[in-house]
């Protein structure tokens, strides 16, 4: 039997565009020292209510329901994680340039600053991001994960973390309630794992057969 050569997954960069991206990644994670800046791993989390189809959702442990609004409503939150385990977040009704802006902005608030990893979202690069990313350049700057490399990003453990908490149960309509519900969910959230292991993960021991 001919062994099959490892690779990673499907839709993954060669091994050897990951580990140029990773070396990139420590540079910036060496600003703080250099130049004042701290590194977030950003990326955004939608909760769609026709995922949990007719009804309400819980949090596990927590007896009083989170209402469902009728019809198809959608609550996006953004997330960062730091390398030394912070987090900031912050809910938006969408996720666009507008809101990726003042996510950035809150983000350079909260840390002075930053130096933003972020996936490959076509409203990551718009061109009003560009033009702010340009004026705020002393604060705030970008850097792109390789496409298809989420497990690379710590912020994508934060979405597991938090989705393994909702459940869903019967309908009870409130919007705005279903909203603040949702962020008190993320809010609590406990960061179990260490981002470096994530970003730097060793590569050789994620490869598949």
């Amino acid at each position: 039997m001919v062994k099959k050569t490892p690779r990673i997954s499907n839709h993954v960069p060669p091994k050897e565009e990951l580990e140029i991206w990773q070396k990139d990644a420590k540079k910036e994670a060496e600003m703080p020292e250099n130049d004042g800046f701290t590194l977030v791993m950003a990326d955004e989390s939608h909760q769609n209510s026709n995922i949990f189809g007719s009804g309400a959702t819980y949090v596990r442990g927590d007896g009083e329901p989170i209402p469902m609004p009728p019809g198809n409503q959608r609550q996006t939150v953004y997330g960062g994680v730091t390398l030394d385990g912070q987090t900031c977040r912050t809910a938006a009704d969408k996720a666009n340039d507008r809101s990726f802006i003042r996510y950035l902005d809150k983000l350079q608030r909260r840390f002075g600053k930053v130096a933003v990893v972020a996936d490959n979202a076509a409203y990551h690069n718009f061109g009003r991001v560009r033009r702010h990313l340009e004026k705020n350049n002393d604060f705030i700057r970008l850097m792109f994960l390789q496409p298809y490399s989420p497990f690379l990003n710590p912020a994508e453990w934060l979405w597991r973390s938090s989705k393994t908490k909702i459940r869903r149960i019967s309908r009870l309509p409130a919007k705005s309630y279903f909203r603040r519900k949702i962020m008190l969910v993320y809010e609590s959230l406990e960061i179990k794992f260490d981002p470096r292991n994530i970003l730097f993960r060793d590569l050789d021991k994620m490869l598949l057969l």
